[in-house]
């Protein structure tokens, strides 16, 4: 798994991302749900891997930064909620202006090629009080989904990297988490 291998993957499926959404609308509901007991709103919020920007929208920030490595999935953010910042940026080559009070990752880990150099490249948006709400999938789940992904009941996901608890805890921690 390579980030020009996951790049391609997301720039493909941006066309019918929203429609995979809407498909899974519970799922998606219940991660917005889950992200608003963290974050309240006003605050500045960054989102890694926002997609088209529906979640970080569902934060409601007072400063609202999107990024994702796919230029089609930014660019259908940016015509959703013109009123927050897009980027297409690279998580290991982040460059960000700003600290964020938060920060928003949900089910990116799963995709990433190196975990513990993108959260250290995270790191660098953080202030001492930043607090990062993260979401992955459960590797339990990893053949009922694998399933639903073969019979075209589930969103294309692409590579998996299926990461335990422990393991992820032990990578926040060693990046100063």
């Amino acid at each position: 798994m390579h980030t020009s291998e996951i790049q391609i993957h997301f720039d493909k499926i941006a066309p019918s991302y929203d429609r995979w959404k809407k498909k899974a609308w519970y799922y998606h509901s219940r991660v917005k749900q889950l992200c608003k007991q963290f974050i309240p709103p006003n605050k500045k919020v960054l989102e890694v891997g926002c997609g088209t920007g529906d979640i970080l929208a569902a934060m409601q920030p007072n400063m609202g930064v999107g990024v994702d490595i796919s230029q089609g999935m930014v660019d259908r953010a940016k015509k959703k909620y013109p009123d927050l910042k897009f980027y297409k940026q690279d998580i290991y080559k982040l460059k960000l202006k700003h600290s964020f009070d938060y920060i928003v990752m949900v089910d990116v880990v799963d995709h990433l090629p190196d975990i513990h150099l993108a959260l250290q490249q995270i790191r660098t948006a953080c202030s001492p009080q930043t607090r990062v709400v993260l979401t992955t999938i459960n590797p339990v789940w990893e053949p009922i989904l694998d399933l639903a992904e073969r019979l075209n009941l589930k969103m294309p996901e692409g590579s998996h990297n299926w990461v335990p608890y422990d393991d992820l805890k032990n990578l926040l921690e060693l990046s100063g988490f």
